[in-house]
């Protein structure tokens, strides 16, 4: 349970909050806790959230992990954070479905992470999440890649204007006129 627990915190950067560890675990969250922070693997955040005590120790668990165990511990920290709802923050839920290719939730949780970054003024980080949907582009419907294309571009432009800046609005603006839209650029 112990190494379980280890494994599936690893793939996780940031701290994982002390609610999703009941759905992390198999037995008891608060005597693995425990265990592992008499060990010294493990401390706590001040709001009770574990994290490893050193970073290296985190990517040494994680390195030791093959591609499909890391994928399945994405797989549940995504099913964890889902089912914790709107307490997620959206970057969280979209680093675990990228990691694992779950196009649908990538294509539905990149919009609402960058829009939580630009609503902070983080509009690299925001031109990050949607390029990460826009690797995804082609499975979206119309409407919806037209509008990955306009966010993205509105991001990037805010720090630099370059020729991928400009194809994406042409791409939205193709989109828009395939679907109908009264372009009014």
């Amino acid at each position: 349970g112990e190494r379980r627990l280890l494994d599936t915190l690893s793939v996780s950067p940031e701290p994982v909050p002390e609610a999703l560890l009941a759905d992390l675990t198999d037995g008891d969250a608060a005597t693995l806790l425990t265990s592992l922070e008499k060990r010294r693997l493990l401390r706590r955040t001040p709001d009770g959230a574990p994290r490893f005590r050193h970073e290296l120790a985190r990517l040494a668990v994680l390195e030791a992990l093959s591609p499909s165990q890391q994928r399945r511990h994405h797989r549940t920290l995504l099913d964890a954070y889902r089912a914790h709802g709107g307490e997620t923050a959206p970057d969280r839920v979209l680093r675990h479905a990228a990691a694992i290719h779950d196009v649908p939730r990538v294509l539905e949780y990149a919009p609402r992470a960058a829009r939580r970054a630009a609503s902070v003024g983080a509009c690299k980080e925001a031109a990050a999440h949607l390029a990460l949907a826009l690797r995804f582009v082609d499975v979206a419907e119309p409407a919806q890649a037209a509008q990955l294309y306009e966010e993205w571009a509105e991001q990037a432009m805010l720090f630099e204007i370059n020729d991928e800046v400009v194809e994406a609005r042409y791409k939205a603006i193709e989109l828009r006129r395939q679907l109908g839209h009264c372009l009014l650029y």
